[in-house]
């Protein structure tokens, strides 16, 4: 933007220059008259200063308008399919592999063992457990600590069994009349 402003001060300049020196009968020595540039406090352009005097501004142009959009480019390849990754205990025994496509791509390694927890709290006392007859009247509820924790129920009736074998013989057994008449 400098190049740019210093350019078109110096043409500006010259033409000023030249336009003075028609009404000028005495030209002035151009080794004594110098030019520079002060940008203008807002940033709106230079003010332009030959022989110490300010002989003129130059303001900036207003931005242009924005181009149009570019178009899309062109949709990428599609990437390798998750299910080609197998996770397999690697060789060390201490982890495993995850190969995808054939290729190891990372490994899941077995921490070390963690510290023995604290000592848990006392359990409830198992006397408070009780069995009560349940609603359904086919079995035994198991309630410990005010919950049913548990449920025994019956068994259904069995089939007949076979008959047994023959007893001793009756002969064997005698009756006589006691004592007492």
């Amino acid at each position: 933007m400098k190049s740019k402003s210093l350019l078109a001060v110096s043409c500006l300049s010259l033409s000023m220059l030249y336009g003075c020196l028609d009404e000028i009968t005495e030209a002035p020595e151009t080794s004594l008259m110098t030019c520079s540039t002060v940008p203008l406090q807002d940033d709106s352009g230079v003010k332009i200063i030959c022989g110490g005097d300010s002989i003129g501004i130059v303001l900036n142009g207003k931005d242009g308008t924005n181009g149009k959009d570019g178009k899309n480019g062109k949709d990428g390849s599609n990437g390798i399919a998750g299910s080609s990754c197998t996770v397999a205990e690697n060789d060390s025994g201490n982890g495993y592999d995850v190969i995808c496509a054939g290729k190891k791509v990372g490994e899941l390694k077995n921490g070390d063992k963690g510290d023995k927890g604290d000592k848990g709290d006392k359990g409830d006392d198992g006397s408070s457990c009780t069995v009560a007859e349940n609603d359904s009247g086919n079995g035994y509820d198991v309630i410990c600590a005010g919950k049913k924790v548990g449920e025994l129920k019956n068994g259904d009736k069995g089939d007949k069994g076979d008959k047994g074998d023959k007893g001793d013989d009756g002969s064997s057994c005698t009756v006589a009349e006691n004592d007492s008449g």
